[in-house]
């Protein structure tokens, strides 16, 4: 009943084209919040001036003055389409050393490089972190998961849902924090959380995400009484104007997410579209 899963914090930002500085500025956020590059197998991904992939792997683990990051973002901004990899705290009062399942791979790839918005005409700049193995499970329909082993008195699987909610219950909310952390820096027309890649990893477009952050811009564009009158599991407006919607507590059932975006008349790709292009 469990596996690995995707979860891919989506930015479609305000700034045209490639964005050398918010590239540079979209990773530093992260190390802010407690990442780590090198701490084993650092790699990164970039396109040299004449447009060819080139891929690099660090040689020795270990970054403690911050040379290597330094020197692997020149190359990794340098042109659109770059990636590097990050490790990321879910508590960073643990260290890496003690407690390895405590931090998570994370990728930080640049438009085009992420393949969610690359099939997208847009003319912003975006980027995203791809989690790898922030919360393990498959739980789409967490309450028929949950009523089957209650039917079967599978007391194993019972455990295990448990076990997951309690998981779910501390990690997807700091997802979220981290999201409202990013919007709050740098202000971007649109932040989405995808939970899974599946239908965009093979060249596909965005599916209508559970969860979005709607900048004022994108808001008044959509409309946002419209938005809110759409029926979300929560909507809360923040600071600035902005609207943060969640589909359900989990952040995690695209059923639910088609049905609201009936609603809205708005979906997935043409979100994303829209935000690319203001």
């Amino acid at each position: 009943m469990s596996s690995s899963r995707q979860w891919v914090l989506t930015f479609v930002c305000k700034e045209e084209g490639h964005d050398r500085n918010l590239a540079k500025k979209a990773v530093q956020l992260l190390v802010e919040r407690g990442a780590r590059y090198n701490l084993e197998s650092g790699y990164y991904r970039y396109h040299d001036s004449s447009g060819e992939k080139i891929y690099y792997n660090e040689k020795e683990n270990g970054d403690p003055d911050g040379s290597k990051l330094a020197a692997a973002l020149e190359k990794v901004t340098e042109n659109p389409g770059g990636q590097i990899a990050v490790q990321y705290p879910f508590d960073p009062d643990i260290p890496f050393e003690k407690k390895q399942s405590n931090w998570d791979l994370v990728n930080i790839a640049f438009h085009p490089m992420y393949p969610a918005l690359d099939g997208l005409e847009v003319k912003n700049f975006s980027f995203a972190y791809e989690f790898r193995d922030y919360l393990k499970s498959d739980y789409v329909r967490l309450e028929v998961e949950r009523e089957i082993a209650e039917e079967d008195n599978n007391e194993h699987d019972k455990r295990i849902l448990r076990e997951w909610e309690e998981a779910a219950n501390k990690r997807i909310p700091k997802l979220v924090e981290l999201c409202e952390y990013v919007y709050e820096q740098l202000h971007p027309y649109l932040v989405a959380i995808l939970p899974w890649i599946l239908d965009v990893s093979e060249g596909g477009y965005p599916s209508d995400a559970p969860f979005y952050i709607f900048s004022p811009a994108m808001a008044l564009k959509i409309g946002s009484q419209k938005i809110k009158d759409c029926s979300w599991w929560k909507c809360k407006e923040l600071p600035d104007g902005a609207l943060e919607c969640w589909t359900d507590q989990y952040i995690m059932n695209y059923e639910i997410a088609g049905d609201i975006y009936k609603e809205l008349g708005i979906y997935g790709q043409n979100i994303f579209r829209i935000a690319g292009n203001l």
